[in-house]
């Protein structure tokens, strides 16, 4: 188990490839498209959308009405919640909209 303050933030931004984390050596990790990474400072969302537009954007795919299912299931359920800010939203609220970007790209929501 790694301590709290060990890099494990760094760590993962070093398997994702960051371009702001020096590597060496060879690293052998999983396909990014396979990860998910929830950033505990919530930077992969943008302030400036809505969760609705995060989650449309991230989705493409989906139908309007599958991706207000979708945010019903993280609880964003009446329209003045999905059509809020990302930057307005409490933590316990972006950490339902950041865990849904963090999952994996090819998994089916």
């Amino acid at each position: 188990m790694l301590k709290t303050w060990c890099a494990k933030s760094t760590l993962i931004k070093a398997i994702l490839d960051d371009a702001c984390v020096i590597k060496s050596g060879n690293w052998y990790a999983p396909k990014i498209s396979d990860i998910g990474y929830l950033d505990q400072h919530y930077g992969t969302l943008s302030a400036e959308k809505t969760v609705l537009e995060t989650i449309a954007e991230l989705v493409p795919n989906l139908s309007h009405i599958e991706v207000r299912r979708h945010l019903n299931d993280f609880l964003f359920r009446k329209n003045e919640e999905v059509n809020t800010l990302v930057s307005t939203l409490p933590v316990e609220k972006k950490q339902g909209s950041a865990w849904h970007k963090s999952q994996p790209k090819h998994q089916k929501f």
